[in-house]
């Protein structure tokens, strides 16, 4: 049986799209009401709502999900022990361009989004890992490191 209060979520975050970029769904929603009223009402109206949804589910796919849990964290698709993670770094986003840049390691794991200026830099400690540091964008990283430091000190 799967002990599942290892595996619950502590913290979680999706970093979505802003308010803005948002805006672009009902835009091409628009934009294509009035590309197919000359064909018919009907027919707009459809495609409209179709191209509505298309551009909101293209911008949900860049969603990225950062959780924590009692012995993980996860980043994505990505997740690392808790254990083998060294100091955390809050980054504002002069930081971001230069561990994207030349602070950068090309085996490091980095899931960015640009319309979140701060984010996350972990020292990674595990020897059989290659991967040196993680970087990823947040909107809270008060919260990350303290839930981390949380559990790495066993006091949640």
């Amino acid at each position: 049986m799967v002990d599942t209060s290892d595996t619950a979520a502590v913290y979680s975050e999706r970093i979505t799209p802003s308010l803005l970029a948002w805006l672009l769904a009902p835009g091409t929603g628009a934009i294509f009401l009035v590309m197919f009223l000359p064909v018919s009402t009907l027919t707009a109206v459809i495609i409209a709502l179709l191209a509505t949804g298309a551009v909101a589910g293209w911008l949900w796919s860049f969603a990225a999900r950062i959780q924590i849990t009692k012995t993980h964290l996860i980043v994505g698709r990505a997740e690392i022990e808790l254990s083998a993670l060294g100091d955390l770094e809050m980054c504002d986003a002069q930081k971001v361009r230069h561990y994207m840049g030349p602070g950068s390691d090309a085996r490091s794991f980095v899931l960015t989004r640009p319309w979140v200026k701060t984010a996350i830099y972990v020292e990674q400690l595990d020897p059989r890992d290659p991967t040196p540091y993680w970087l990823f964008s947040t909107r809270d990283p008060e919260s990350i490191i303290t839930h981390v430091d949380k559990l790495r000190n066993g006091k949640q």
